[in-house]
């Protein structure tokens, strides 16, 4: 599966932008938030996911892959509880940050790689995953820990959640995760079939600063005889 040379070209400068940078201010969906070096920036599957994701007061949502913690802060302020968790140091303390801006206290921030270190018995109504992408880039090339925040090489990071989001979900729960155009969509469809859910596509948003990349949600929810 190779990936489209608009998508990969400006991948190496990016990075290195991303590593440079200072913290700084950004505004995600009228909320002003802080972003700290070596964490993937809120983006355009952000924004959808943000636009889609169905919470609020009574509910509890897991934000896996949480990054600067903009979804769980989407959450927190309808009174959402939870976890927001990521594999990025930086990444869990730049959440608790934006987090803590809002005096967001239902939603705890944790390092943990998927849900390795979410205590096993805790279930949720929503579950959000702003995945990397899988695309043809070289896994030994990857320098930083941020890299997984936008790039799964293998393909192996959504069976993987697909196997464990299964035991962490309510009866009613639902999962709302991003996809992209130039992924292979008909293969992670049937992934999801595959796995014991059942999906919908949600929606799709364009990039504002290149509209062929366009994004997709997917939602799901386990299969019950």
């Amino acid at each position: 599966m190779k990936t489209p040379e608009y998508v990969g070209k400006d991948r190496e400068q990016f990075l290195e932008k991303m590593q440079r940078a200072k913290p700084h201010a950004a505004n995600f969906l009228g909320y002003e938030i802080i972003i700290l070096p070596h964490v993937f920036l809120p983006s355009t599957p952000s924004e959808l996911l943000a636009k889609l994701a169905i919470v609020g007061k009574g509910l509890k949502v897991a934000d896996i892959g949480t990054g600067t913690g903009v979804l769980a802060l989407i959450a927190g302020v309808k009174g959402t509880v939870g976890y927001a968790a990521d594999i990025n140091p930086e990444a869990v303390k730049n959440a608790r940050l934006n987090l803590d801006k809002y005096g967001i206290s239902g939603i705890r921030t944790i390092k943990s790689d998927l849900f390795s270190n979410i205590p096993a018995a805790e279930i949720f109504d929503m579950i959000l995953f702003n995945r990397p992408f899988w695309d043809s880039y070289d896994e030994k090339k990857m320098k930083y820990v941020a890299e997984l925040g936008f790039s799964d090489p293998t393909g192996g990071l959504l069976p993987r959640f697909l196997e464990e989001a299964k035991s962490r979900l309510s009866k009613k729960g639902r999962i709302l995760l991003s996809a992209a155009e130039w992924e292979p969509l008909k293969r992670i469809e049937l992934m999801f079939e595959k796995s014991g859910y059942e999906y919908k596509m949600r929606g799709k948003l364009a990039s504002k600063r290149d509209n062929r990349r366009v994004y997709r949600a997917y939602e799901l929810k386990i299969k019950h005889a």
